[in-house]
């Protein structure tokens, strides 16, 4: 079964395009109940995330802020009061990553904060939540290694208590062969799904050509990135949403499962076609 992709919308307008599978964070809140409400016959599952990037690659914390868990739980609550009658919901438990720039040092307090995290939720709040499912992370070291495979063994009692798990020292890597290697090492050890963050679309290159049995979904916002077809001289609504069909193309190309789209101004279509030609 191929992984299917989710997408963030921090950068879509559900008035020019929807998707099936989308993805947003604790920072993104509103935007993300907006397209839920506006594209709500084409979403069909939802990823709720905390937001690390910008707690720790833009502000550069160490941990969350003292409030983040309960205004986190509360935003949780609200998507489930709204929509979880009409949607297939996961949430990410909150986790500390070090594969930004300057963080290596909190290796490995980060897993073992990390662990904390989830233990929390295990107690106080994955029965409240309920039907929202929750996700897993499972972290590491700085780099695309084998410590997400050796700390889901160590700590296999906790993560044997979830559905769903996150390889979650995914997201900032450049170095698409060593990030193979992690996936397929962490593939080999784990007995269930798992979601990866952020992967870059040519590591699927690499790892067609081994046996992945439960890598599920991953996301990615990379359609955003202004280094993304840079030629398209269009407005920032129109040019995300060409971004994301042609990020869709090239995913499907390469066996990855992509949701169903809607496409709500023709004038989308007429800029691809051009991107085409």
């Amino acid at each position: 079964m191929p992984p299917k992709l989710f997408l963030g919308v921090s950068a879509l307008v559900p008035k020019v395009m929807c998707y099936e599978y989308i993805l947003f964070t604790y920072h993104t809140l509103d935007r993300g109940i907006w397209f839920l409400r506006e594209c709500r016959d084409v979403i069909k599952e939802v990823i709720i995330d905390t937001g690390v990037f910008k707690f720790f690659e833009k502000l550069g914390l160490k941990d969350y802020p003292v409030w983040f868990l309960s205004r986190y739980v509360r935003a949780l609550l609200k998507v489930r009061n709204l929509f979880s009658h009409e949607f297939h919901i996961y949430y990410v438990i909150p986790d500390i990553p070090v594969d930004y720039e300057g963080r290596a040092s909190l290796y490995p307090w980060n897993v073992k904060r990390t662990i904390e995290y989830i233990k929390y939720f295990l107690r106080w709040y994955v029965n409240e939540l309920k039907p929202l499912e929750p996700i897993a992370p499972v972290q590491g070291g700085p780099k695309p290694d084998a410590t997400p495979a050796k700390v889901f063994r160590k700590h296999y009692e906790i993560y044997s208590k979830f559905y769903y798990l996150a390889l979650a020292p995914t997201c900032s890597t450049k170095l698409l062969h060593r990030l193979a290697d992690m996936i397929e090492t962490f593939d080999k050890e784990v007995d269930r799904p798992y979601h990866a963050f952020g992967v870059h679309v040519r590591v699927f290159d690499i790892l067609k050509l081994r046996k992945i049995i439960w890598f599920r979904s991953f996301d990615t916002s990379s359609y955003s990135n202004p280094k993304y077809l840079t030629n398209l001289k269009l407005p920032p609504k129109y040019k995300n949403a060409v971004r994301a069909l042609d990020l869709i193309r090239k995913c499907r190309e390469k066996g990855i499962e992509v949701g169903k789209y809607e496409v709500r101004d023709d004038k989308v279509l007429q800029y691809l076609k051009q991107l085409k030609t």
